[in-house]
């Protein structure tokens, strides 16, 4: 089976939505909090990385090894925190662990600031704190704080990108928020699913992929056809056209034209 792709991980303030607005229904929340909870996965994307989103639970549970936290076979070198205030005390220590190993932390508005609950909360709320504040002391190159975002969501991570170097599988020339991507593995298929959610308007871009001399090609999902890709002699830089509504199935490998 192809595996789906993700170097980022991005935790939302679920106890912190709770305590501002009450139980939440999901998928389809009465409140969101912060605004761009549901949108920030887009903006990623778009901009030709891969994430997502992750629990408490998930950063407690998973193995934290060489910069990455692991977790069901997905791997996460950056953990962006969307204006989370309250973490149990475990998670923070998971966290240092995560700064420790080399891992990216990238903390939206601020870093957290006290516990969740109310059973031992002036203890728990120290050991999250005097935890942040030794990440940070000890571990700087893995302590960020950034500005929550504004409306304009893509060139907000854009800017995180250029800042903290986080290189995307696809480096695309203008992101749009009609153009989207996914990314998936396959062997050592590299596969890249692009689509254009506007019904009326066409869009041509650049996009050069992190693909290490691999030939591109067009799939047809229908018919299991494949067309060599046109690109120029290093390959990884295409031109991309996308009519409106339509998709295009991208597929990276090591075999040449003439197999």
């Amino acid at each position: 089976n192809a595996e789906a792709r993700a170097d980022i991980a991005i935790m939302h303030p679920l106890a912190d939505i709770w305590s501002k607005y009450g139980l939440q229904w999901y998928p389809y929340p009465g409140d969101v909090y912060p605004w761009y909870q549901f949108d920030l996965w887009e903006a990623v994307h778009q901009n030709g990385n891969s994430c997502d989103y992750i629990s408490e639970k998930i950063l407690n549970e998973g193995k934290i090894e060489k910069g990455a936290l692991r977790y069901n076979g997905r791997t996460y070198h950056t953990i962006m925190l969307m204006e989370v205030a309250s973490v149990q005390p475990d998670t923070a220590k998971a966290m240092a662990r995560f700064a420790e190993a080399g891992g990216r932390l990238i903390f939206i508005g601020s870093a957290p600031y006290k516990s969740t609950g109310l059973k031992n909360y002036r203890e728990n709320d120290a050991t999250v704190k005097q935890t942040m504040e030794k990440i940070k002391q000890e571990y700087p190159a893995s302590f960020a704080e950034v500005r929550a975002p504004d409306t304009d969501l893509i060139n907000w991570f854009g800017e995180v990108q250029n800042q903290f170097s986080i290189t995307p599988s696809v480096a695309i020339d203008s992101p749009d928020p009609n153009i989207s991507q996914v990314q998936y593995t396959y062997g050592e298929q590299e596969i890249f699913f692009f689509t254009n959610s506007n019904i009326k308007q066409t869009f041509t871009f650049r996009a050069t992929f992190n693909t290490r001399g691999k030939t591109p090609w067009i799939w047809d999902a229908e018919t299991g056809e494949r067309y060599l890709y046109p690109s120029d002699e290093q390959k990884n830089k295409l031109t991309i056209e996308l009519a409106p509504a339509e998709s295009k199935l991208i597929v990276f490998d090591n075999m040449s034209d003439g197999q």
